[in-house]
Order: C-alpha cells, then structure tokens, then sequence
C-alpha cells in the first residue's frame, strides 16, 4: 500500500544505503522492528550494505549477531553482502570467518559467496587464501564461475606469480568457463614481475586464435612484461602492431614502451617515440616525460633531458616530482650542478614537495662540482625538512668537503652523522674514516656488527666498500667477513645465468668480480666463495661467447688497418705469445690502448689496428667495451710493452679472476731519478683518480702497492739515475708513475708527475718515459703457468747507453739490459747482498 509506514521504511533505509549512511539505516531498521513492520532479507541486506559503503564492516557483522539474536532470519544473501562489505574495507579474514560461520548456519555457500571471499583475498594480495577457497568451491560442489576464476587470477598477478596465474587460467575451460580479455591480461601482467616475456606474447598470440579482441590493456601489459625482460625491440615491435591493427595506442601503451626503453638505456628510440606521438597529435603526460628524461640521464645526454624537460613547460604539461628528480639526476650525471640548483629553485617554485631523492641527488651534484658549502646547505635542509637523513645524503656531504679539501668540515659532518645515523645506516659513512683519519673503534665496531647480523642486506657496491675500508683501517672484523662471504656465495649459488637478459650479464660478472677484489684487499680468502665466483663467471662466458657466435679462427691481417688509423706508426704492435683463446701483444710506444669512442688524436690505436687482426664479426669481444675489449688491462701512451687479452668471454672472464687475485705477474722496468736505496722493498699508499686522467697518493684512494727491486746506480751529466725492476699488486692509474714520484724517485722524462725544468732536461737524451712492461705471467685455460717477455725497445736502449754505471754491478745490470740479456721473472733476481744507500 503506497504511503503506509512499512512501505516508506524500506525506501528510507534503501536511500541510506547508497549515501553509506549506516547509522540511520541502523536506527531506522530497529524502529521498524519494534514497531513490528515488515523486515525481510531485502532491508536487512541493505542495512549491511549501507554499513560497508559507509567503511564500517564491524557494524555489517555486529548486525548479523544482533539480528539472529533478536530472533530474525538471516538469510544467505545477507551473508554474502555482509562479505561484500568486509571485501570493500580490505577485511579478508572477516571475509573468510563469515563463510565458515554459513556452513555452521546450516547453510550451503553458494557462488556469490565464494566469490565475495575470494575478491576479498584478492583485494588484501592474500593470493594463498584466494585459491584456497577457489579449491573449496569445487569441494562443496559449487562451480567457480568467471569472476570467480578472475578474481584468482589478478590475486596471483598482483605478487607477481604467473606460474599459479597460468595454472588457473588453463584450467578455466576444464570447468565450461571461456577465460575472457580480463582473464588473459591479468595473467600477462603476472609475468611482469620475473620477466617471462616469452610466455607474455604466447599469451597474446593464444588470444587472437580464440578470436578474443585484444585491447590497450592487452598490448599495454604485454610491452611492459617486455620491458622488464630488456627486450626493448619487442615492446617497440607490439606498438607497430597496435598501430598496423584496430587498437589505438593510448598515453599508457607509448609509457610502457618508453619505460622499456628507458631501462637499457636506448634513448634514441625513446626520442622517436616522442616525436611519433606528437605526430599523432598526443601530448605526452608527466609520467611518459619523466621515463624520457631518464633515459637521457647520463654525462653525454643531459642536454636532450634538459630540452624534454623545456618542451613540458612549452606544451602547458606540469612537470610533477618524478619528472623532476629524473632531470636533476640527469644534470647530476652531468656535472651539471649549478643548473641542479636552478632545477632546485624551480621544483619550489612549482610548489612540489622535495622527497629524499631529489636532496641526495643535488647533493651528488655539488659532491662532483666541488661545491661543498652548497652540499651543507642542502644538508642542513634535509635535517630540518625530513625526518631522518638517510646515510647516502651524509657521505656525499662528507665527500664534498674531502674532495675540496676541507678536513676540519669533513670531521665535523661525520661525527654527526656516527650520532645521527640508525645503527643499521652506518655503514654507509665507515669509509670516511679513511679519508679523514679520524679512526672510531665503537663506530667500526656496530658496522662490523650489523654486517654480521644482516649480511644479506648490503648489496655488492656497499659490501666491498665495507670490507676495503674495514682492511684499510687494518680493522679486524672476522665474523662481518665470514657472514659476507657466505651470504654471497649463496647469491651467486642462487643465480640462473640462463634466466638473465644477456645485456645484464657482464653487469653481474663485474660485481662478482668486485666482491672478490675487496676480500682479496683485505688479505682474506673464502674457498667457497672463490668456486661459485669462477663458476658463475664460466656460465657467462659461454652464455656470452654462445650469443657472439664466436669462431675460433685467425683471421689475415686487413690491407686497410694502418690507414684506419689515421697516423703514420711505423712500428706496429706485434704477437708475441699466441694461445687459443688468449694472447700477449707487445705495445709500442705512442700506441693508445683505446676503446674507439675514447681515442685521442695525434696517436695509433691499439682497437683500431686490432679490428683489422681480429674481425668483430668472428671476434665480438673485441667490439664490446663493456668487457674493455677483450684487453685484461693497459699501457699509458708513452710506454711500451706487454699486454694480456682475450679472444672470447670465456676466457677473459678467467683471465680477469686471476687478475682480482693476484694470480697475473705483470713486471717493469724502469729508470728514475734518484738512486734509490735498496733497502726501499715496496710501497703501500692509496690512490684517487682524479679528473683529465690524474692520479694522486690520497687516503679516499683504491688500496695500491708497488714493489721495487734496485738493479743498477749510474749517472747522466752529473744527475743520479737509477734502474729498477717494478712489480705490482694492484693496477691503478698511473700506479708506477705515481708511486716512483711520491717517495722522492720520479721516471725519467714522466711529463705529468716531474717538475718541467726536470722533463727539458730528460728530452735531450730520453725519447719518452722510461717505462716498459717487460714480462707477463698468467695461468691459461688448462690451469698451467704462462710466461711472456719483452726485451727492451731500441729508443729505451739508446737512452740506456747514455747512463755511466756506479760501480762494477751497476755496470753488469745495465749491459745486459742494453743487450736484451737481463730478462728473468722477478723471484729469479736476488739483490740482498747489494749494499747501496
């Protein structure tokens, strides 16, 4: 009857359902009930729902109890609602105690039930319980329908478990339910998270042979699996297919391909994808900018993040947070720091809230620019801002005031960053304990500790870090050396090198290699460590030599190599020890041991000439500079002799084990000023490369020793010279050069470390620096010793005969030298019973 009292209740509590008003549908259901008015399972159901909409699914559930209390049938659907609700408030278990209590109801769940509970597991990512329940379904005889399995589905796609995604999807036809689009993208994007882009597209293809329509998200989701996996070229490759087919790519299908991009670093593909969309009349979003700019984000490339970043503004796109920290990472990488403090003024003026990153990364900026007030300024504002400094932000503000010499500052950030720091962030500021001097026993100690209780939180950059300044410090720290060594040992035991993009493997082989060289630093020796370490190394050679294709020929000398090198070099390197699949070349002088990119003119090239020996479509390692290569190390222009390369990854990937620990001999001999006493064994002093290819003896420098042997005194028109032999341990940046002139022995005619009267002088007799390599020792494929030598070059022996001996040995020593006699492996000469002073 229209207008009577019951009738109007339930219109009432139906309003206040939608508005989520669940009070008054609470107070006007009970008023209807005691003034006896019809309540059937519609109003109480929509008494519960107006709970749930309103955010209170304690209320939903408390209703039931009072309403079975008060003597009232409560019936299934109400169940199923009250499930809904604690579905839509992110209240799994609720969910899942109300279906239990169905069943004690004398109940019979039905499908609506099952799948209120299993979108409930899926909206919390309890993916377990999700098919759990799927599973009782089929158990109480309830068949699953398409939501059912859906809501499965996106719960295993959400934690990424494709594997349990796929299963479910398979076996919707066993059941007479037609998996649909939603289906099928929900399982593509579960492959995302461990880059199965392979299965992605069989999904894609499985699809359009069932005649189901693919949409955007389809492409979207299967470009962004590519994505993951670095294969950019396939994401590029469903765009062009999107656009060849009746699917219009949208602002997500252009960033999914941007962001695939972007993660190799293929920035020129990423451009032309921007100029395609503005060709399409699209405006690129903040999101697909930001991708952009990080693709530009290294030290040649921060122009064209800058220009993507003006043409935002220009096209009225407001730039937002992530766009904005991409840029600063960009100028950062360029060294670009005062156009990193612009960006900085213009992130306030665009009222954006500065996260961690965008600090840290200004704070790199000025770190590189030397600018170190800057980087305590922008210290003092992450201290005042933010609620914690991380430990990253503090050892670029102590490194800021290293590099520009600023001790005192340096000090005074890192005694507040050892009060400052949680103990589980110290770690990060320990090394500048060897750059300022300022040894803190307790600090090293809770670093040691908290690396002993958490190895398998440090990753390798921070993990060798850690073991080099614990071994500078001459600090022990046995147990964080011990749980460091186990806990990656079992990592590399844990990688599949055949699940890996082969773009990303000479990544991991370098930090393998990292981990080895800072135990190997420290004097420290890990068995089990060494064995998965070459293991590992062994599987990425094959993977790597199995993509080359590498052929195990000699290739003929190519008639155009010397003029490819644009210079007149009479004297071309030369083969001196030619094994399978390794090789000792002896290097002129004025020879560049170059990557191609990195030449400099007024010089011959190494690469170049090799090309010609070795063809890059036979030899690919010598194409790749991401292995230096296939060159295990090298010579400065001006010196002369042996070097050790590779002819495949394989073997340089032994080759480079052996140089991490110590196991190649690489031996000199030099002439400097100065007759150094024989009682001088070796030095032990840090070096720091600094820019346009420097070096200087620094305490923030690598672990460096050199060792001498004092062959001969003799003098030249009155000055003191002295022949030595060289071996080093280490192979640093002008290491020889370096160490001679830093205890007072510079190399004759050594341009950059010795005073320029000094060097006018040398020029009237010595064509070059007197350095050359003159000996090489090394295992080969086999595990057997390997030797090679070089006799001195004719200018070095002209520049010999002009030295007059000190005594009778000293003229011994440099006749056979002169004569190409005096060449023996290091242990063979015995100097002890010289007595020079």
């Amino acid at each position: 009857k229209i207008g009577s009292p019951s009738l109007i209740g339930i219109v009432e509590v139906g309003a206040f359902e939608k508005a989520g008003q669940w009070q008054l549908a609470l107070s006007t259901f009970w008023a209807m009930h005691a003034r006896r008015m019809a309540c059937d399972e519609l109003v109480c159901s929509s008494v519960i729902s107006a709970c749930g909409v309103g955010g209170r699914w304690e209320e939903a559930i408390g209703f039931l109890s009072e309403a079975r209390q008060a003597g009232l049938e409560v019936s299934l659907r109400c169940y199923n609602v009250a499930m809904s609700a604690c579905e839509r408030n992110k209240q799994w278990q609720q969910a899942l105690n109300l279906l239990a209590l169905i069943a004690q109801q004398d109940m019979q769940p039905d499908t609506v039930s099952f799948n209120a509970s299993i979108k409930a597991c899926e909206t919390c990512d309890r993916w377990g319980q999700a098919l759990l329940a799927l599973r009782q379904m089929r158990d109480c005889t309830v068949w699953p329908d398409e939501r059912s399995y859906t809501a499965a589905i996106s719960a295993c796609a959400k934690v990424g478990l494709w594997q349990h995604a796929a299963a479910v999807l398979s076996e919707m036809p066993l059941h007479s339910v037609q998996p649909n689009v939603f289906n099928y993208n929900a399982t593509i994007s579960a492959c995302e998270q461990e880059a199965h882009w392979n299965y992605a597209l069989a999904l894609l293809s499985e699809m359009m042979m069932l005649r189901i329509s693919l949409d955007v998200v389809s492409f979207s989701a299967a470009m962004s699996v590519c994505g993951s996996s670095g294969e950019w070229h396939r994401a590029i490759g469903l765009l062009a297919t999107m656009r060849g087919g009746a699917v219009e790519p949208n602002l997500r299908s252009h960033a999914a391909v941007v962001i695939a991009c972007e993660k190799k670093g293929m920035w020129q593909p990423a451009l032309e994808l921007l100029r395609r969309m503005q060709d399409d009349t699209q405006r690129p979003d903040a999101f697909v900018c930001g991708a952009l700019i990080s693709a530009c984000a290294s030290p040649e490339l921060w122009q064209r993040a800058l220009a993507i970043f003006v043409g935002m503004q220009e096209s009225k796109t407001t730039p937002d947070l992530v766009c904005c920290n991409a840029l600063l990472q960009a100028l950062q990488a360029g060294n670009q720091w005062m156009r990193a403090q612009d960006m900085l003024l213009d992130m306030q003026r665009l009222r954006l809230a500065l996260d961690e990153s965008s600090y840290t990364t200004a704070l790199s900026a000025y770190d590189k620019g030397g600018q170190w007030q800057k980087a305590l300024e922008v210290l003092a504002t992450m201290r005042d801002e933010l609620s914690e400094v991380n430990g990253m932000s503090w050892s670029l503000a102590i490194s800021a005031c290293d590099r520009a010499g600023e001790w005192e500052q340096a000090l005074e950030v890192l005694s507040l960053a050892c009060r400052e720091l949680p103990e589980t962030s110290l770690h990060q500021v320990a090394w500048a304990f060897v750059a300022t001097g300022a040894r803190d026993d307790e600090t090293l100690r809770r670093v040691a500790e908290d690396v002993a209780r958490r190895p398998e939180a440090f990753d390798v950059h921070v993990a060798s870090g850690v073991v080099w300044t614990f071994a500078s410090l001459r600090f022990p720290a046995p147990a964080a050396f011990v749980a460091l060594g186990a806990a990656f040992e079992r990592r590399l035991e844990e990688i599949s090198v055949v699940s890996l993009p082969v773009e990303d493997l000479p990544l991991l082989a370098e930090r393998a290699l990292r981990m080895i060289w800072s135990f190997h630093a420290a004097g420290v020796e890990f068995e089990g460590l060494l064995v998965s370490t070459r293991r590992i190394l062994r599987r990425i050679g094959r993977r790597l030599d199995r993509n080359a294709h590498v052929r195990m020929e000699m290739a003929p000398l190519a008639p155009a190599a010397y003029e490819q090198v644009g210079h007149d070099c009479p004297e071309g390197p030369a083969v001196v020890l030619d094994l399978v699949d390794r090789f000792v070349i002896s290097k002129p002088p004025n020879w560049q041991c170059d990557d191609v990119r990195t030449a400099r003119r007024g010089f011959c090239s190494l690469s170049t000439y090799m090309s010609g020996q070795l063809p890059h479509r036979r030899w690919s390692i010598f194409d790749d500079p991401r292995v230096r290569r296939g060159y295990l190390h090298r010579l400065d222009v001006p010196s002369s002799g042996l070097l050790l390369a590779a002819r495949d990854y394989l073997a340089f990937y032994d080759l480079q084990l052996q140089m991490h620990t110590g196991c190649i001999q690489r031996e000199y001999v030099v002439v400097c000023h100065g007759w150094m006493p024989a009682t001088r064994i070796e030095v032990d002093a840090p070096i720091f490369a600094r820019a346009q290819l420097t070096s200087e003896v620094s305490s923030r420098g690598k672990p460096s020793l050199t060792r001498f042997k004092v062959l001969a005194h003799a003098l030249r028109n009155g000055t003191a010279c002295s022949l030595l032999l060289v071996q080093i341990a280490t192979g640093r940046n002008h290491q020889i050069r370096l160490h001679s002139a830093h205890i007072g022995v510079p190399l004759v005619f050594d341009t950059r470390y010795l005073a320029k009267p000094t060097v006018r002088e040398d020029m009237a007799w010595s064509p070059r620096n007197f350095l050359h390599r003159y000996r090489l020792g090394f295992l080969d494929d086999a595990g057997s010793r390997r030797e090679a030598t070089a006799a001195l070059p004719s200018d070095l022996v002209s520049a010999m005969l002009e030295l007059q001996p000190r005594d009778t040995a000293s003229a011994e020593a440099l006749r056979r030298w002169a004569a190409g006699q005096g060449i023996k492996a290091w242990d063979a000469y015995n100097l002890s019973g010289r007595q020079w002073h």
